[in-house]
């Protein structure tokens, strides 16, 4: 049988809709169809976004209030909590720790959504191939904001991206 013949299987005596032409092809869930063909945002991106953003709030305010915590007391230097390791040395540990954690969430949640913002915009009108790859460029290249072209047509995405560097 040529490959350019499509079949139909039904399983036999069943109402069951045809099963995939290919049996080895992977199967979607109605949801993902569901949310790929009207062009909307999957449930998992959007997860990723307010999970992400409200982590990174909420390590905000626990390095805020760490540090708040450390406000007015003495610096002890010459006690050792762990061998070789001062109280100072371990508050600027954990202060950087949850800045980097709060930088990573934030990020994160910031990149998806400037994804999902281009996935959008580019469904909407034609764009060339080089805007297109100038819109994705942004997250890993700084430079790619310097082509004011793309930008002009898309304002909201160029301002995502300043705030993603």
């Amino acid at each position: 049988m040529s490959s350019s013949h499509r079949v139909s299987r039904k399983p036999v005596a069943s109402d069951a809709p045809p099963l995939s032409p290919d049996p080895q092809a992977p199967q979607r869930d109605g949801q993902s169809e569901l949310s790929i063909r009207r062009g909307g945002i999957h449930w998992r991106a959007s997860t990723i976004m307010v999970t992400s953003l409200l982590s990174g709030m909420l390590l905000a305010l626990g390095h805020h209030l760490f540090y708040d915590h450390l406000d007015g007391k003495e610096v002890g230097t010459s006690q050792h909590i762990i061998r070789g390791v001062t109280p100072q040395q371990l508050n600027l540990t954990l202060g950087t720790l949850f800045a980097f954690l709060v930088h990573a969430l934030l990020s994160v949640a910031v990149t998806t959504s400037y994804t999902q913002i281009v996935w959008r915009a580019v469904k909407k009108r034609a764009t060339t191939l080089s805007n297109i790859d100038t819109l994705f460029h942004v997250v890993s290249n700084f430079w790619s904001l310097v082509f004011f072209s793309t930008w002009w047509k898309y304002p909201v995405l160029f301002l995502v991206g300043l705030t993603i560097w």
